[in-house]
């Protein structure tokens, strides 16, 4: 063995002596330890796990829609670079979907393997996610039409695209809305 592992081992083994040396004589006290995650079950382990895993992705989700804008900036018009900002903002936005979803994914799994809610009510909370998704899209191509707007230049064409882009981003947010909104009116009416 090198000297060095030698050394290493050395080290750990005296200071466990020395650790076990300081150990009051006689006393033995139970610590608590306390659950720094707050589950106390697999399936809540897995739900939250998703949430937070979900999260986590949404972020570099934005993260990666902020360097796809900025990829476009520097592009210059170039073709190579473009098409590195192109798939840039679509893997963006694929994780922000992906992100505001997976916990809404992880609540309607939960909901089923307990058996704790109707088909209807796991219904409502798949199209609640949907809404949420098309909201969060809807956003997304806000911020895009923006961009169509800014590199337009006055280009007839390219503001007739940004217009559009426009348009459906509205919608987009609007039907998201409603399709929250029309499963909470549909909860209410029902009743839970």
């Amino acid at each position: 063995m090198s000297k060095k592992i030698v050394f290493l081992i050395f080290l750990i083994s005296l200071f466990g002596v020395a650790g076990i040396a300081c150990l009051p004589v006689g006393t033995v006290s139970a610590q608590q330890i306390t659950n720094p995650i707050g589950v106390s079950s697999l399936p809540k382990l897995f739900t939250k796990l998703g949430e937070d895993l979900g999260l986590l992705v949404a972020a570099l989700g934005g993260i990666m829609f902020i360097v796809a804008g900025l990829l476009y900036m520097t592009s210059a018009g170039d073709p190579t670079k473009l098409g590195m900002a192109k798939n840039a903002l679509t893997y963006a936005v694929i994780g922000l979907i992906v992100g505001i979803s997976a916990a809404g994914i992880a609540g309607v799994i939960q909901d089923v393997r307990n058996g704790a809610s109707t088909p209807a009510r796991v219904i409502g909370n798949i199209a609640t996610m949907v809404g949420n998704i098309i909201v969060a899209a809807g956003t997304v191509m806000l911020v895009v039409s923006a961009i169509f707007f800014l590199i337009a230049g006055g280009d007839p064409s390219k503001l007739t695209r940004a217009r559009t882009s426009l348009k459906y981003a509205i919608a987009g947010i609007a039907i998201g809305f409603a399709a929250n909104g029309i499963v909470q009116l549909i909860e209410t009416v029902i009743g839970k």
